[in-house]
């Protein structure tokens, strides 16, 4: 502490400098975002490519041998997917009935 402080702030003079703006960080900022997009952008090609080897007919783990193991297990797959299965009934029901496009 200054030893006259008292006067400087009795005549209206800082007794301590002004303290510095606070830091902006614009570029950290900038550059922060733009990486974080080109890694978003980089996982969003990875999986673009890996889609077609993995999911499909010939696939790792084709989704019709799946669904067909999991029926098996418990009697029926994932509801979502009853509407495929639903529809092929109603295709086999309209073929039986030849073909008028309705179930009766």
């Amino acid at each position: 502490m200054q030893p006259y402080g008292w006067l400087w702030a009795a005549l209206g003079m800082a007794t301590t400098p002004p303290a510095p703006p606070p830091p902006a960080y614009w570029l950290t900022r900038f550059v922060f975002l733009r990486l974080l997009g080109f890694l978003y952008f980089v996982a969003f090609v990875i999986a673009v490519r890996q889609f077609r080897p993995l999911a499909g007919e010939h696939g790792l783990l084709p989704a019709p041998a799946f669904l067909e193991a999991v029926g098996d297990a418990y009697g029926h797959g994932p509801a979502v997917l009853d509407v495929r299965r639903k529809a092929e009934r109603g295709a086999q029901v309209d073929a039986d009935n030849g073909g008028s496009g309705h179930g009766s």
